[in-house]
């Protein structure tokens, strides 16, 4: 039902002795083995060209042996992605070539996601028709027609991954972009409030074994100064989280971007906890949470640049990018990046030979920059 300290310690073990895979490219997550690497299925247009190349990226990853993370969200190219997905790990499970044990999965909900099919140029009537007069939950709660923390809504999107991605328990499923949308129409505490029902909804959810862990996927809420709009701090977010699910609870990811560019994370001291300054990534490291990288190329706009951060034996924008996305700190699980183009893939899954960057390779690679 969920990736297993056993299903991830195979995987690896399998990795280690059949290829060129080195040591510290799996990482210790709460027990499980997982890639420094994950597979991100953000981009693409929704088409079958892009289904195909998506099919195509995750089986070359699996077989590699280089990629045992999956991270997705249902709203990705109108439920596409996750469709994707869950046809080709079954495809994979059914030959036998990797079990459900083996690969931990992620998606996101909270985001307005309409099927293709029927609602691609009318969103609105998807509102109205598949949501509102479903009664899966009230106008109100859909804030700017596009997000909504209902937990009745929430629940109606998960049952809906589950049946997109053919599985009977997620391994984590992320709050999508929460606060970055809700935060433009409700005042902070409003906002924790809505977190409180979302996290006992999570809870919920835990117990009969739909999900096994819950988090954050943000864009700017935990790197941002607190006086910034969309800032959130960690150390309530965590609070939250034991008041809905006391001492054992399954708030325990939060995913954001790091990269040349967004470094917030690493170096800006914007998270307090017992009213001392961290970063974003020590605060995660005190407070027992791991992180989720995502846009180690920016959506490919860091491929562009001409000065970048250099480590030894990487000769590519990309390679140098995602290296440094991966080492960044001891907090970090994985490094989520889209990969469709078969000579994107093969570039990206060649890092996995290469141990992670030291802090001292780090601080040489940005020297003279």
């Amino acid at each position: 039902m969920f990736a297993t300290k056993e299903g991830t310690k195979l995987f690896a073990e399998r990795a280690l002795t059949n290829t060129n895979i080195h040591v510290n490219h799996f990482k210790d997550v709460f027990g499980l083995k997982l890639t420094s690497i994950g597979l991100g299925t953000y981009l693409g247009e929704p088409n079958e060209e892009t289904d195909n190349k998506l099919k195509a990226a995750i089986k070359s990853a699996i077989r590699s042996r280089v990629i045992n993370v999956i991270d997705t969200a249902i709203n990705y190219r109108f439920q596409r992605s996750e469709k994707v997905i869950g046809a080709t790990l079954t495809e994979l499970f059914n030959a036998g070539e990797i079990s459900r044990e083996n690969v931990f999965i992620s998606t996101k909900c909270g985001y307005i996601a309409p099927e293709q099919e029927k609602y691609y140029y009318n969103i609105n009537e998807y509102i109205y028709e598949e949501i509102i007069h479903s009664n899966i939950c009230r106008k109100e709660d859909i804030i700017n027609g596009i997000h909504s923390m209902s937990p009745s809504f929430l629940e109606f999107q998960l049952e809906q991954s589950l049946k997109n991605l053919k599985v009977e328990g997620i391994d984590l499923l992320y709050l999508h972009n929460a606060a970055e949308e809700q935060l433009e129409v409700v005042n902070r505490n409003e906002f924790y409030d809505k977190l409180v029902d979302v996290f006992i909804f999570f809870e919920k959810m835990r117990d009969i074994r739909r999900i096994k862990w819950y988090g954050l996927a943000t864009w700017d809420s935990l790197r941002v100064l607190p006086n910034h709009p969309h800032y959130i701090n960690l150390e309530r977010v965590v609070a939250i989280a034991k008041e809905a699910g006391g001492a054992d609870h399954g708030f325990k990811f939060v995913q954001l971007p790091v990269n040349f560019v967004y470094h917030q994370a690493i170096s800006l001291k914007n998270q307090y906890v017992q009213n001392t300054p961290y970063t974003l990534m020590n605060a995660a490291q005190k407070l027992g949470i791991r992180v989720f990288t995502s846009a180690p190329l920016l959506e490919g706009e860091l491929l562009k640049i001409d000065k970048y951060p250099r480590f030894n034996n990487l000769n590519t924008v990309a390679q140098n990018a995602i290296q440094f996305a991966r080492s960044a700190h001891p907090a970090i699980a994985s490094t989520l990046i889209g990969m469709r183009s078969n000579e994107h893939l093969v570039e990206n899954l060649d890092l996995a030979k290469y141990p992670l960057a030291t802090p001292a390779e780090i601080e040489q690679a940005f020297k003279g920059l």
